[in-house]
């Protein structure tokens, strides 16, 4: 510009100089949008360079004054273009705020073409990042340095055309979709494994790889909706506030535009027999797993669309200017539609996975007959491997031809498969040795290796699901032997004792401690409160019984009983008991202290109120510490008769001790 190469650093004429440069008129918006771009460039070139001479020759902020000239000549412009009636001034200040403005602006803007709205809000924008170089208390004034909000409705228009573009696309992307269309059937894969019934017989080769797992619809609707990110990026919105409502508009018509094609998809599959067996059973063919491959590019558009849009600072922004009630409102509507299409497609591919992994079944329940089943003195690792070089050989079949994400879903389902057939031949057979059940175990962790394995690649929160947590303690608890079983079970009621948070019972004090010079265990039974009433006036006739579990630790040991206290609910005992205990017992995680609380009736059977246990390793040695140990509240609880534990102790018919202890838990009730 003539301004900036033309002055001299002593001339006072800097703003005429500045002004006179910029005087020229633009009658076309395509002239005016050329200048406004020669601006933004000669304004960097203020910035940057002159200003730093301007400012160590004269102490004169070049690029303030520059810009300030250039705002008052821009505005000047833009009015006489759009017209008085777009701003409302007040005093010397003009703004950008009521109805009408936004009105007579719209007016204007709807007469452009798009791409020169596009390229004006750009320009315009891009001027208005200048206003740093201003002193903050005169940002603020600048009509201009709102310049984004003049576009707010012709933008919100073009993410509803953007809408409708998109859904014409996926549909053009459908019908020219050669891969899709044309694709040959290929070979099904093997899943039942019949070549491989004859040792002699040749194993089918594997599916000639895909040109590419997916074709070019699923391509072209994923670029579709990545473009609209691109636009809006290029926008280079200011205020994450204002944004929210575009930013809704983007996230609806993405996920709109992933069902749209995921729906057009999963019709066109239904529809074609060649994906289906006789009992219309999806079947992997390579059109099938085409399909699914496409379905599985088009759920990755929105992998990471809450972080490429920035939901958490549009949130944030709502927040801060609104409140935490409407930030969570807005939180619910930018998130629900990206869960609801990616659930959408998930059932889609599962529905796929589900059916092939079906396909297995019989293969899987085969060899799991024959695992159960086969000679005691096979050992688990033999017994397991036919299983294993079925699951390898389907999937080093299957594995090239999936994407990598929808392999892994198919692994899951097979695994789920697995377990399923894992858990049917434990309850059918509950009343087997611990033998049976310790091969069982032995070869799901062989298998749990598998599917971590480069095989498989199941990753370790997919394998350790539900299922396989209630299938692998089902076993090992089946697996155990009867003692530690017994010692598990006494174990696990104290952990749920001491884990409860309620006591509709009422509570039990007592106070215990373990002297180690005379292996004694020492108890103080203090007080009960709370006591559920058993008789019908309202009140209790309660005493505590006393008992070392389990009693296979413990054969020789007396069980002690407290005096009966008549007519309350709130009794006060102050008893004190001891046995003999030896270190090693205590040390047994399963050892405990057994507090029966009874109701006494002199007619009747006593009347069970609730119990409580107390393990012995918890308890403080007064041999190495002499200090009183504190009392210990415990919540009163009822035997559990639906615990795993103790259904399988009840079981084993062939084991005295094992329905010994179920039948002293059923006593108590």
């Amino acid at each position: 510009m003539e301004a900036f190469t033309s002055v001299f650093p002593f001339r006072n004429e800097l703003r005429v100089e500045v002004s006179n440069a910029i005087k020229e008129q633009y009658n076309s918006i395509e002239e005016f949008i050329r200048f406004l771009d020669a601006l933004n460039m000669d304004l960097q070139k203020a910035v940057s360079h002159y200003h730093l001479m301007f400012e160590s020759s004269l102490n004169t902020n070049f690029s303030a004054v520059v810009y300030k000239q250039m705002v008052k000549r821009l505005f000047e412009e833009i009015t006489s273009k759009v017209g008085k009636d777009a701003f409302q001034k007040v005093g010397s200040i003009y703004y950008f705020a009521t109805h009408q403005n936004r009105e007579q602006m719209n007016k204007f803007l709807s007469q452009l073409s798009p791409t020169e709205v596009f390229e004006l809000f750009l320009v315009l924008q891009e001027f208005s990042n200048f206003k740093s170089c201003l002193p903050e208390d005169e940002q603020s004034n600048l009509v201009i340095a709102n310049c984004y909000l003049w576009f707010q409705d012709i933008i919100g228009e073009w993410f509803s055309v953007a809408q409708t573009k998109i859904k014409g696309r996926i549909f053009f992307a459908l019908e020219h979709d050669r891969e899709l269309n044309t694709q040959p059937l290929g070979i099904v894969i093997d899943l039942f494994d019949e070549a491989a019934k004859s040792k002699n017989s040749k194993l089918p080769p594997p599916p000639p790889l895909l040109r590419m797992k997916y074709s070019s619809s699923a391509i072209d609707t994923v670029q579709a909706l990545n473009q609209l990110k691109e636009f809006w990026y290029q926008l280079m919105w200011p205020d994450k506030y204002t944004s929210a409502p575009y930013i809704l508009s983007m996230v609806e018509a993405i996920s709109a535009g992933v069902v749209l094609y995921s729906n057009l998809l999963w019709k066109r599959l239904r529809n074609d027999p060649s994906c289906f067996n006789a009992k219309a059973h999806f079947m992997a063919t390579r059109k099938a797993i085409l399909y699914m491959n496409n379905l599985e590019y088009a759920l990755s558009g929105l992998k990471h669309l809450e972080a490429d849009l920035d939901f958490e600072g549009v949130i944030q922004a709502v927040k801060r200017k609104d409140d935490a009630v409407v930030a969570e409102e807005w939180k619910t509507k930018l998130k629900n539609p990206v869960q609801e299409a990616q659930e959408h497609v998930r059932v889609m591919i599962q529905c796929f996975v589900r059916s092939v992994a079906h396909h297995m079944n019989y293969k899987i329940r085969k060899l799991m007959f024959h695992l159960a089943w086969g000679p005691e003195k096979l050992e688990p690792e033999k017994s397991i491997a036919p299983l294993l070089e079925y699951l390898e050989r389907i999937f080093r079949q299957l594995r090239p031809a999936f994407l990598h994400t929808t392999f892994q879903r198919l692994v899951q389902a097979a695994w789920i498969k697995v377990l399923l057939e894992y858990s049917s031949t434990s309850i059918k057979n509950t009343k087997e040795r611990p033998r049976f059940f310790r091969n069982l175990y032995i070869s799901l962790s062989i298998l749990s290796e598998f599917f971590l394995g480069d095989v498989a690649m199941l990753p370790l929160e997919e394998l350790q699901c539900q299922i396989y947590k209630s299938v692998e303690r089902e076993i090992r608890i089946h697996q155990s032997d009867t003692f530690p079983l017994i010692e598990y079970y006494y174990f696990s009621r104290a952990e749920e004792q001491f884990n409860s948070r309620e006591a509709p019972l009422g509570y039990l004090t007592m106070r215990a401690h373990y002297d180690g010079k005379r292996n004694t265990v020492f108890v103080e039974v203090m007080n009960a409160k709370g006591l559920l009433p058993c008789d019908p006036n309202g009140l209790s006739d309660p005493f505590v019984i006393l008992q070392l579990v389990p009693r296979h630790l413990f054969p020789n040991t007396p069980v002690h009983k407290t005096t009966i206290h008549m007519k309350t609910l709130n009794p006060i005992f102050m008893e004190s008991f001891e046995w003999p205990v030896y270190p090693e017992q205590r040390r047994n995680r399963g050892a405990a202290i057994n507090f029966i609380v009874m109701d006494y009736d002199y007619m009747r059977k006593n009347d069970f109120e609730g119990e409580a246990y107390y393990p012995l390793y918890k308890m403080i040695d007064v041999g190495e510490n002499a200090r009183t140990p504190e009392p210990v509240e415990l919540i009163l609880t009822c035997p559990n008769f639906k615990s795993d534990i103790l259904i399988a102790l009840g079981k084993r018919t062939w084991n005295r001790e094992a329905l010994r202890c179920v039948s002293a838990e059923k006593k108590k009730s």
